[in-house]
């Protein structure tokens, strides 16, 4: 019996044991767990599942959490719908997309004295709150665009700025400009166009012309300039025109028979004779060398039967090739009220009609003889433009002489690749006319042929 009870007891004791056993070997299981837990951070490729202390859910809403993306109540860095509160990196953010710029006001040429002031005002669109303006010159030393001013629009709403070319970078003849718009957070960066800045009167001559100028007839520009868009008497130099139309009509191939009103025409000195005939292209040259009144009236004749008919078509054509302040009475240049030009408008002429073969070799030649189809009279021509021959790269001109007009002359030099014409009108004396020209000769080969 006493060995029953110490069995009996025995096998409690063990089985008390192994319980105790195990119940340590599972505490210390989940001891090490939590140590584990609370030493290592759960990393994105490892997520784990974390409880909130307090409750056996882990979705629970009441308390969300960094890993709820269900959660809106208090919404988290994490939560891409979040809207009130927004971080960030929140995607619902304003996204500013920046709009084309539009600039607006910089010409493309602008022809001023040194003296003058240069400006032109500059507006950008859209204004953002106000733009800065950049104003450049381009260095051609250097190939690069250089800043010359800054400036800031003070309208935030409408961005306009009054730009100005000091002088002080206006030094050569010739320039190009551009204005630059940096781009803003709402706006693009935008550049303008060139802009070519043509600096006249460089250098300052005293001229015994009333009106002056310097233009190059490749590019347009006037380089030199004297009351170059006053009215003036322009005399013989009207023969250009006439010159011009006679040769785009075709008929400088004819003949001409001489009418009572041509041989009668003042200042011609009884050199044609009523009824007398001769080629056409001789009367031109007579035109154009000693500048005989009567063949340009024989001549706008034969082009369109009439004088009246032909000063129709002198000014026609002046209209045409931009003579803006021209009107034309007669086909020779003697004084008339009414008949008027400018040196612009003349200098435009002249370029127009150096490009007609007939009209240059007529300007360069220096003497020519022509000799009468019915009364075989001979006539030496000799031209009147004193300068040729003497000057390199002078491809001669038309004078004009009258005592209201003075001494007047247009002509052509070419230098550096380029085609420039002079023009003197209404000099005080014939010596004047041609120190003019020198002097305008001595400018181009000392400025206008320069460039930055």
């Amino acid at each position: 019996m006493r060995d029953f009870f110490f069995r009996v007891i025995y096998c409690i004791t063990l089985c008390l044991i192994v319980t105790l056993t195990g119940t340590l070997i599972v505490f210390g299981e989940e001891y090490s767990a939590a140590e584990s837990f609370s030493e290592e951070e759960p990393t994105a490729e490892e997520p784990t599942d974390t409880v909130i202390p307090g409750t056996d859910d882990p979705a629970a809403g009441d308390q969300p959490t960094d890993d709820d993306p269900t959660a809106g109540d208090q919404p988290t860095g994490d939560d891409p719908t979040a809207g009130d509160q927004p971080t960030e990196e929140d995607p619902a953010e304003e996204v500013i997309i920046p709009v084309a710029t539009k600039l607006t006001g910089v010409p493309s040429k602008l022809s001023k004295d040194t003296s003058a002031k240069v400006t032109f005002t500059v507006k950008v669109k859209p204004a953002d709150g106000g733009r800065v303006i950049k104003l450049q010159q381009y260095d051609s030393s250097k190939k690069k665009w250089k800043t010359r001013a800054t400036y800031m629009s003070e309208d935030k709403h409408k961005a306009s700025v009054k730009v100005k070319l000091a002088k002080k970078y206006r030094k050569k003849t010739t320039g190009k400009w551009r204005v630059v718009a940096p781009a803003t957070e709402r706006a693009e960066k935008t550049v303008s166009g060139v802009c070519v800045v043509t600096s006249r009167n460089i250098k300052t001559y005293k001229m015994s012309a009333r009106s002056a100028c310097i233009y190059c007839a490749d590019t347009g520009e006037v380089l030199f300039t004297k009351k170059y868009k006053t009215r003036r008497l322009p005399a013989s130099t009207t023969k250009l025109m006439t010159a011009v139309l006679l040769v785009e009509s075709g008929k400088i191939g004819g003949k001409t028979r001489v009418s009572a009103k041509a041989a009668s025409t003042p200042w011609s000195y009884g050199r044609l004779r009523e009824g007398d005939r001769y080629r056409t292209r001789d009367l031109f040259y007579a035109a154009m060398l000693p500048s005989s009144n009567a063949a340009a009236t024989a001549l706008a004749e034969t082009v369109s039967g009439s004088t009246e008919k032909f000063v129709k078509r002198m000014n026609k054509k002046a209209a045409k090739i931009g003579m803006e302040k021209t009107n034309f009475c007669n086909p020779h240049g003697l004084h008339q009220s009414g008949h008027y030009t400018t040196a612009f408008d003349l200098a435009k002429l002249t370029a127009y009609a150096f490009t007609k073969d007939e009209i240059r070799d007529a300007m360069s030649s220096k003497y020519r003889v022509i000799k009468s189809l019915r009364y075989k009279r001979v006539w030496p021509l000799y031209s009147t433009d004193v300068l040729l021959g003497t000057i390199k790269n002078f491809y001669g001109g038309k004078t004009g002489t009258s005592p209201e007009a003075k001494y007047c002359f247009t002509g052509v030099y070419k230098y550096k690749g380029k085609t420039y014409v002079t023009v003197s009108l209404n000099a005080r004396s014939a010596a004047g006319r041609w120190s003019d020209t020198k002097r305008m000769h001595s400018y181009i080969r000392k400025y206008a042929a320069t460039r930055y």
